[in-house]
């Protein structure tokens, strides 16, 4: 009864806390005076420093606004925050292996196991003493992981199943043999805080850039997690990047020697100041932000990051690694077929770097979701079939709670902190790269996959995409190659283009399409990076799920902004910001075919309502180049992407770099 008593009250506190943003007259005023003024504890500051998260636990003053005590030489104006819903990118129960030495040291087999109760630890016998470690034995089910070739250069015993690090594959371990492993750079999680007492985690956890924004009362702002079975997430996440080389315990991280770190967020109370201290809170310090969570992958949720997170996500990109800007790295979801990655305003966002999921054969995970905002994707899973994945041990390895590990984490969970260490391998090989440089570096070095697959598009500026991969699958050792090489891109240009500028009603009605068209000219954007399409629409008798919504380029080009999803029968307005990769590197100018598409057919005239409607182009004046032999010649990356060579100091004899003629040969 007990233990039921302080789990009620835990619940209490966490859903009485109401966040507010205090607006305040000058950026230096008394906190202290404030926080007795509101009864309030004070979080953070925030993205501008006349603005202060304030949080308060209990419920006794609800409309604390009209305080009569409110001192207005010191506060300009008080908001309370709407809750918000995020959840965690993982899709499936794990089995875990305890890897602490002084816990049981018999292990069990998996054959009267039921997989999916996730309360079961499989326990696993290990001396870290012994000067050889022992061979893991595990069920059938890993040994096709081993097939692999990874060298004995570790002597972490889950090492060998981590297929995803060989050539063929994310090509990390071609990375570590030029002597790159992440030294210097920060990584941070944001999740539900990391438990980072792990063996694995341990040397290069940092506490200057973590943070716990769920207990106000932390006065270390520990990012520790409540050990309640229910928080592993952020700390699987930390494995997989700066998981410990070389010291018997679990696998590898794919920067080992990077810096990591964990802001503690998902496991509390979730409102838009404390999404945007995610983004700011050591901004100075952080290289890599990593987020595996967003809304509801259900296929009927449409929902983005507010003002003050979006806010935040400039000024990182801004102010973030002095100047060269902070790094947002985002997994796509795990909606699949039924979902669209563009309803999700962090993936679609342009400040953040998206990655969708693999299988081993190079194909769509069944649970990844597409759509035009992807960058690219990683290689994760074994199968890409719901049912024969399942079956499959070979997923990927990392740290969980306290000292154990696992062979389980699934979900493009994975895919963004794979991602982020690949990135934490380029920024050592080359710490000057912008946050725009590495979005470069990952476009032109990526590589086809799933060839077969008809959404191959090769647009009108020499680059392949596909609404499921991206510009492919990311290659960690061709982005350090390029990484290297590439000059600095231009500043980011950024122009709107309005399509209709007041309320217009429109017919929609036995499978006739909107269209609307719109001529562009601009001075200086010669390049696209990015395109957004801005749209604030009442969809009548329509579901929101039944609307298509497509952008055509002057050099042809198709993308989907929005694709049609069965579950959502809602009927919202949409008022959304959608963006498209698909176009990257064309010339913007010419005319541009905006259409409206629907499932329904209705036999009789049912008009929409569009109020605003525009399209925002991003992109550069001139064509990016890249430095080549020799550091005088400058040429277009397209151009290079044709030659079939070796880099002049590549010192691996064993590797080729494919080139975009055999990408293309393949298609």
């Amino acid at each position: 009864m007990l233990n039921y008593a302080i789990f009620f009250i835990l619940l209490q506190s966490i859903y009485c806390e109401k966040h507010y943003v205090v607006h305040t007259k000058s950026e230096n005023v008394n906190i202290s005076q404030i926080e007795e003024i509101l009864g309030m504890k004070h979080v953070h500051a925030m993205h501008n420093q006349h603005m202060h998260l304030f949080v308060r636990l209990n419920d006794a003053d609800p409309d604390i606004s009209k305080r009569s005590k409110i001192d207005n030489d010191l506060i300009d104006k008080i908001e309370e925050q709407e809750v918000l819903k995020r959840f965690g990118r993982h899709t499936m129960n794990t089995i875990n292996f305890d890897m602490n030495p002084n816990k049981n040291k018999e292990m069990t087999t998996f054959d009267n196991i039921n997989e999916k109760d996730s309360k079961i630890r499989n326990k696993l016998y290990y001396n870290p003493f012994e000067e050889e470690i022992k061979r893991v034995k595990f069920d059938t089910r890993m040994e096709e992981c081993t097939k692999f070739d990874l060298g004995d250069i570790f002597n972490d015993p889950l090492y060998k199943y981590q297929w995803q690090m060989h050539q063929d594959y994310n090509n990390i371990v071609n990375v570590w043999k030029q002597d790159i492993s992440g030294r210097g750079v920060n990584v941070t999680i944001l999740d539900d805080g990391i438990f980072h007492d792990n063996p694995d985690l341990k040397t290069n956890y940092h506490q200057d850039i973590s943070y716990d924004l769920n207990d106000v009362n932390d006065k270390y702002h520990d990012p520790t997690p409540r050990d309640d079975g229910n928080n592993e997430h952020g700390t699987k996440c930390a494995g997989v990047v700066a998981g410990e080389a070389n010291n018997g315990h679990c696998g590898v991280g794919v920067a080992f020697n990077s810096n990591i770190g964990g802001v503690r967020v998902l496991d509390g109370v979730i409102t838009d100041p404390i999404e945007s201290l995610c983004f700011t809170i050591n901004v100075d310090k952080i290289d890599i932000y990593s987020a595996s969570w967003g809304p509801k992958d259900d296929g009927m949720t449409m929902d983005k990051p507010r003002y003050h997170s979006t806010e935040a996500m400039k000024n990182g990109i801004k102010n973030g690694r002095n100047g060269l800007g902070s790094i947002y790295v985002w997994a796509t979801g795990n909606g699949g077929e039924m979902d669209n990655c563009n309803c999700d305003g962090y993936v679609s966002s342009i400040y953040t770097l998206s990655f969708s999921s693999v299988s081993k054969n190079g194909e769509a995970m069944y649970y990844a979701e597409k759509c035009p905002s992807t960058l690219a994707s990683v290689f994760i899973g074994w199968n890409s079939g719901e049912e024969k994945d399942e079956k499959s041990g070979c997923h990927v390895i990392s740290t969980s709670v306290h000292s154990e590990c696992t062979t389980e984490f699934q979900g493009t969970s994975s895919a963004a902190p794979m991602a982020a260490g690949c990135i934490a391998l380029l920024l050592e090989a080359n710490p000057k790269l912008s946050w725009r440089d590495v979005i470069h570096v990952v476009t032109l070095s990526a590589r086809i996959t799933d060839s077969e697959d008809d959404g191959w598009v090769l647009n009108g500026g020499g680059y392949h995409y596909n609404e499921k991969y991206g510009f492919g699958v990311m290659d960690c050792a061709r982005m350090v190659w390029y990484g290297k090489r590439l000059n600095p891109v231009e500043p980011m240009l950024n122009s709107t283009y309005s399509l209709i500028r007041s309320t217009r009603s429109v017919p929609i009605y036995r499978g006739v399409l909107y269209k609307h068209s719109i001529y562009v000219a601009f001075e200086k954007i010669s390049f696209v990076e990015n395109v957004e399409l801005i749209i604030d629409m009442e969809i009548g008798n329509f579901t929101r799920g039944s609307i298509s919504l497509f952008l055509k380029s002057p050099s042809g080009t198709i993308s989907r902004l929005l694709g049609t999803r069965i579950a959502d029968t809602s009927n919202k307005k949409i008022n959304f910001t959608f963006s498209s990769l698909q176009f990257w590197g064309e010339d913007p100018n010419g005319v541009w075919d905006f259409t409206l598409d629907t499932l329904e057919k209705p036999l009789q005239f049912s008009p929409v309502k569009i109020h605003t409607l525009s399209v925002r182009f991003y992109g550069l004046e001139n064509y990016p180049t890249i430095k080549t032999w020799h550091d005088s010649e400058r040429v277009s990356p397209i151009y290079l992407q044709y030659l079939n060579e070796k880099s002049y100091d590549d010192p691996i004899n064993t590797y080729t770099f494919i080139s975009n003629v055999e990408k293309r040969q393949k298609l």
